[in-house]
Parts: structure tokens; sequence; C-alpha cells
């Protein structure tokens, strides 16, 4: 792993949502591995830098069935989000 991942927290959106647990079980390794999924090139750089100074790491991903979901770590917590979840918690934590 490039990084500590900690606790790893499933939203109850995304268990209750139809991704299968086999796509979030290929993201995760993808995650773990640097494979960031579906993001922009700037988005790229900024995780490969924020596993250098500990800030937050976003990946995004597309279920086999179409929905998007992301996984985020920060502070030695992961967690895994329907694609909206993430946006309330990144507006959350800028108001902050």
């Amino acid at each position: 792993m490039l990084f500590r991942v900690g606790k790893v927290h499933i939203s109850h959106a995304v268990l209750k949502s139809s991704i299968a647990p086999s796509d979030l079980v290929s993201a995760f390794a993808q995650y773990i591995s640097g494979d960031w999924g579906e993001v922009p090139a700037s988005e790229e750089i900024r995780n490969d830098t924020a596993i250098a100074v500990g800030n937050r790491i976003v990946g995004r991903y597309v279920s086999a069935d179409g929905h998007p979901f992301c996984i985020t770590t920060y502070d030695g917590k992961t967690q895994i989000l329907l694609e909206k979840e993430l946006e309330r918690l990144l507006q959350s934590c800028w108001l902050q």
C-alpha cells in the first residue's frame, strides 16, 4: 500500500445502492495501489502529492451498472461514498 488506509467505512447509501460488492472490492484494490479511477489528471497529481504530505486522497469509480462512487482517505479513515455524499462532505470541510 502507498498510504495508511486506517478504518474503512462504507456509507449506508452505498450499501443500499445497486453497486455490487465485487465493484467495491475491485475499486478498493485499485485505490490502495494508487489508481484513482476516473479523475482528471490534476486530481491524480493532487492525490500523489497528498500521499507525501498527509492531505485528503480521493478516487472516483463507476460500478458495472453505471453508478459513480468515491473512496476517500483522510486522517487515518477511509470512506466509500456515493459521489453526491462526497460532494457534501467536502463542502462541509471547506466551511469549517
